[in-house]
């Protein structure tokens, strides 16, 4: 917790007999040629030479940059104080190695002796590999993998670049892993498994042993690994363009200055690299070992690495260029229809769908505004959805990081500035004449908060489907009604069980939102609409909205859609709302294995209380 001053905590007087908390010690920790003086308890000053033993220093320094002192509060918490930062506390035990990084780099920032880079970094035969990537990617758990393969710690998340010595440095010893991920990711190291710890709240710090740890001097990265761990996902490797590199320094630092990422893309721009994505460390044993290897006694230029990543990585090195993030459009509207979609690396559904509704409801445009949400920014498709701005007046790109799949579309309704939502997927066309009349339908019925869908008429432009029969099949809890050849557009709207969620809309206040644990696509069909309905509202289908959609895909999706992350979703949800869960199990146990399915169900037994990676990277809703 990080307080205005002491009002909010009052030091307590502290029994020397009962604890040596009063006996101060002047210790100092050495980065380059900076040097920070800590000024705490004997008993805090075991602790910081145990856990930085590479970086502490207990000999007076002939010059300090600053001087950090802690403070007893009570006999097990302390505040931590010093000049360029608020004082942070009441700090436990536990706690004082994560709070006291976070303040040295603050410290080293504000003196403009550099700035930090998201990185880790270990060492062989003095070439450094450096592993980069953005906050909760994984750094921690490739750095204590590498160093479990031999190589020696240079530092954990987080160096410091220093551009007068040319070279990056860091607190050496610890490294830091998330409360909740440190079993885990120690689970297939051995070595480390052994090794003391600290289980903060937050952070659990584990100290490598000394004989690990290089001391502690400004380096020089040989090359550099670009890092996405994710228990769901797929070994890929890449390598990186020059370009590439830029433009992935750029999005994982994005409060950093212009100046501050050109001198770091200068510095790591010609550098051998290459981008890994993987789920386990049995994933990558034999192969980013050989890489390192390669890199570090072979030292090719960049242009070679990159032909070996290939080689070696077959289909695995899939040559997609990363993206700088574009930015997000600024521009107010005040439409009376949100028209909202989704897309990854869809542009051509995109440009269809929204130049359909151009060309044939010119009598809506007036009244709606277009919102694409990308959710994958960093992709080929991002520049060209960012441009249709230039073109589409009413049209707004929002960037998209933090959760992908089903739950993003909750990000429309936050999103919208209509007071009314059509949410689409980036894939499909409507009957002429069908948008105007849904602003018709919400004209004659302003204070509605049902959900609305339309028929879905097939390819033959002849037949439609009007919702889902409440069924299982190929792990779906739907299957489309039989079609209807005479069906009525000028009908009257009714009420249906479910339907596909390839449009929907609903008054924007009106939105209850996904369960904000849902992961990767699947199980909103059912689920959102009993949802509404345990609210005291309807699920209408009106015959006028009539819409397309393409199904087909020859050459795939490029996202991943698994069998877990639908299984978990149907689970969650229909936990939610009420909605029994034998059928559902038996249907994917049939479908997919037991096994899968049990362990998704213990996963989500034991995963209920904690908080959803990724969804801090969205504002906390406040639909109005």
């Amino acid at each position: 917790m990080i307080c205005a001053g002491y009002g909010h905590v009052a030091p307590q007087k502290i029994d020397p007999k009962q604890d040596r908390a009063d006996q101060m010690s002047h210790i100092y920790l050495k980065l380059g040629d900076a040097v920070i003086a800590i000024n705490c308890p004997d008993q805090l000053t075991e602790v910081i030479a145990t856990f930085w033993p590479r970086v502490v220093a207990c000999d007076a320094q002939e010059s300090t940059l600053t001087t950090i002192r802690i403070d007893a509060v009570t006999p097990k918490s302390w505040m931590i104080l010093g000049e360029g930062f608020a004082p942070v506390g009441p700090v436990a035990k536990a706690d004082i190695i994560t709070a006291l990084t976070d303040r040295v780099q603050q410290i080293l920032a504000t003196a403009k002796r550099g700035f930090v880079v998201h990185a880790a970094a270990a060492s062989w035969d003095q070439e450094t590999v450096l592993v980069m990537g953005a906050q909760g990617s994984g750094k921690s758990h490739l750095l204590a993998w590498l160093v479990e393969r031999g190589l020696a710690m240079l530092a954990d998340n987080d160096l410091f670049f220093m551009p007068e010595y040319d070279g990056l440095v860091g607190l050496g010893g610890p490294v830091a892993f998330a409360a909740g991920d440190k079993n885990k990711a120690l689970a297939g190291l051995k070595d480390f498994s052994n090794c003391l710890t600290l289980a903060g709240t937050d952070r659990a710090v584990v100290l490598a042993d000394p004989d690990w740890v290089l001391p502690n001097a400004p380096t020089r990265p040989a090359f550099v690994i670009f890092v996405e761990h994710a228990s769901n996902s797929h070994l890929t490797i890449a390598p990186l363009t020059v370009q590439d590199v830029a433009a992935k320094i750029k999005n994982i630092h994005p409060d950093l200055d212009s100046a501050a990422i050109e001198k770091l893309q200068a510095y790591l721009g010609d550098l051998p690299a290459f981008s890994l994505n993987y789920a386990g460390y049995d994933d990558i044993e034999n192969v980013v070992d050989q890489l390192c290897y390669y890199a570090i006694s072979v030292k090719p230029d960049a242009d070679v690495f990159r032909s070996y990543v290939q080689r070696m990585c077959g289909s695995q090195a899939s040559r997609n260029k990363v993206m700088e993030i574009p930015a997000r459009t600024d521009r107010k509207l005040s439409p009376r229809l949100t028209i909202g979609m989704a897309t990854y690396d869809d542009y051509d559904g995109v440009y269809f769908s929204l130049q359909a509704i151009r060309l044939y409801h010119p009598e809506i445009l007036d009244e709606v505004e277009f919102l694409v949400l990308d959710n994958n920014p960093t992709g080929a498709c991002a520049p060209a959805l960012k441009r249709l701005e230039n073109n589409i007046p009413n049209y707004r790109y929002i960037p998209a990081t933090g959760i992908k799949g089903t739950a993003v579309r909750d990000y429309i309704f936050y999103e919208a500035y209509g007071e009314y939502v059509l949410s689409m997927d980036c894939h499909v066309f409507f009957t002429p004449g069908s948008l105007k009349r849904l602003l018709d339908y919400y004209a004659a019925n302003p204070d509605t908060d049902d959900l609305l869908q339309g028929p879905l008429l097939h390819d033959d432009l002849n037949t439609v489907a009007t919702h889902f029969v409440p069924k299982w099949s190929s792990g779906m809890f739907g299957i489309w009604s039989e079609s209807e050849n005479d069906f009525d557009p000028d009908g009257t709207p009714f009420d249906i069980p479910s339907q596909g969620l390839g449009i929907f809309s609903c008054k924007k206040s009106a939105w209850p939102g996904f369960n904000p644990s849902f992961q990767g696509f699947g199980g909103e069909e059912g689920y959102i609409h009993q949802k509404f309905r345990n609210l005291g509202r309807r699920t209408l289908c009106l015959p006028f909205l009539q819409w397309m959609h393409r199904f087909e895909r020859p050459y795939g999706v490029a996202y991943r859609n698994v069998w877990e992350d639908r299984i978990r979703n149907y689970v969650l949800g229909f936990e939610e709302v009420g909605m029994p869960l034998d059928e559902m199990r038996a249907h994917f146990t049939e479908l997919v294995n037991k096994r899968t399915v049990d362990a998704v169900f213990q996963e989500v037994a034991a995963q209920k209380a904690k908080p959803v990676i990724g969804q801090a990277h969205f504002p906390k809703q406040k639909l109005s």
